[in-house]
């Protein structure tokens, strides 16, 4: 059930794991459907694992790239971790087809998708354990708020 996710403490009790969620490179054509998906996304994710933080937490600083087929081949996915630094930029390349003309649906689940699949580019400062448990609980959430959606709740 997706009221599993508000257990998250228990899983990632003393990761000590933040995420930052909101901007990115984004077409000026799909920028407000964009911040939609982010503003249902971050603000339960955030709210469930943003108790977790610590002084010495690692950030996750999710900045997507979504633009048009003009822009091809300009904008690449990239992910960054400066020495010493206890922060992690992932910066993959989403499907803009979705945002310009899929459901909220489609696009909770690309952008999910996009997190889940850059996570592992931040092994240099996370346990591949961490880094799995994060993975699931992103999924997760996902599903469960497409869920919600398609079940007619938070339309």
């Amino acid at each position: 059930m997706c009221h599993a996710v508000l257990e998250t403490a228990e899983i990632v009790e003393g990761m000590g794991v933040r995420f930052w969620l909101g901007s990115g490179e984004i077409d000026v054509s799909v920028g407000k459907t964009y911040q939609k998906v982010v503003d249902h996304v971050s603000k339960d994710l955030n709210a469930k694992l943003g108790d977790l933080y610590e002084p010495d937490s690692v950030e996750i600083c999710y900045m997507p790239i979504i633009m048009g087929p003009q822009f091809e081949g300009l904008y690449t996915a990239r992910y960054t971790q400066y020495e010493g630094e206890l922060q992690v930029f992932l910066s993959p390349e989403l499907d803009y087809r979705v945002f310009r003309k899929g459901s909220l649906s489609s696009m909770i689940r690309e952008y999910t998708r996009g997190l889940h699949d850059s996570l592992p580019h931040a092994a240099k400062l996370l346990e591949a354990e961490i880094i799995e448990k994060l993975r699931m609980i992103v999924t997760h959430h996902g599903n469960c708020l497409i869920a919600a959606l398609e079940g007619g709740e938070n339309q």
